[in-house]
């Protein structure tokens, strides 16, 4: 179950990933807005069950998650099913794409055969797109221009050179990055210069963030807060106008409106 808390005062921050059922015992404020993924089939219902306004459900399959021929009939019977689940409701689609640390046992091969069939999922219902890698950025990249992608996609988690930001940019991707990148503060710096404010989203990846030395013992509401505030500051920009921008690319990605103003007493 998945609690919303009043427990701090917030402003209404956007985490553009994050992963509610991860983490069944934390507490979220509830005047922050989340896109969040499922990794697995497994996971869908869960995250459709969450009945909140302030959530953006995204289904998919995580190259963790999937292994064996995409003409296995269970994996087809996972595609249909999010392929009307995308055509009866606002959800968009992944977290999903290619990951060199399981080739092993799920092949690049099948797992670019499974990250096909749910980009084009995503164009036939015209919904949003977020995208994962690792140790495979080209093969992910190539697999935007090979499929013609012209709906909105987002490479999450991004940890790439300015040179990758570009052909992400250049393909009209959007580039969403999180504490992850406090690993480098060159690359900080570097990728807020470079990366327009009409294509920037901030994440958590909660519960799988980064957490530097400075933030550890704070809650998630804290670190999300945080993260905004370093950006805010590196930008030299007020934190207030960051979450405006935030705010402003997550409801064109989405096409789904954010109220800041909005109260609630939802509670899931």
């Amino acid at each position: 179950m998945i609690t919303f808390s009043s427990e701090y005062e917030y402003p209404s921050l956007l985490d553009a990933h994050v992963h509610l059922t991860h983490s069944p015992k934390t507490i979220f404020p509830k005047e922050f807005f989340y896109f969040t993924n499922a990794a697995t089939p497994d996971e869908w219902s869960t995250i459709l069950s969450i009945d909140s306004s302030y959530i953006l459900p995204f289904l998919g399959i995580h190259p963790e998650c999937g292994s064996g021929p995409i003409d296995d009939i269970g994996w087809e019977n996972n595609l249909q099913e999010l392929r009307k689940t995308a055509l009866n409701r606002s959800i968009g689609i992944g977290e999903c794409g290619i990951d060199q640390r399981y080739y092993t046992f799920f092949s690049k091969l099948e797992q670019l055969e499974l990250l096909i069939s749910q980009i084009k999922i995503a164009q036939d219902t015209m919904s949003p797109l977020c995208l994962h890698q690792s140790h495979a950025m080209e093969s992910v990249i190539a697999m935007v221009k090979e499929q013609q992608i012209t709906i909105p996609w987002i490479m999450h988690g991004f940890f790439g050179s300015i040179q990758t930001a570009k052909h992400i940019l250049d393909l009209h991707g959007y580039i969403s990055i999180s504490p992850n990148l406090l690993r480098s503060k060159q690359k900080v710096q570097d990728l807020l210069s470079y990366i327009p404010p009409d294509h920037i989203l901030l994440e958590t990846d909660y519960p799988y963030t980064y957490i530097p030395t400075m933030w550890q013992g704070y809650s998630y509401g804290q670190l999300l807060f945080s993260w905004y505030q370093t950006i805010a500051d590196t930008q030299s920009i007020d934190i207030e106008r960051l979450i405006d921008i935030v705010h402003t690319n997550g409801k064109i990605f989405t096409n789904k409106p954010f109220d800041r103003k909005r109260e609630t007493t939802e509670a899931v």
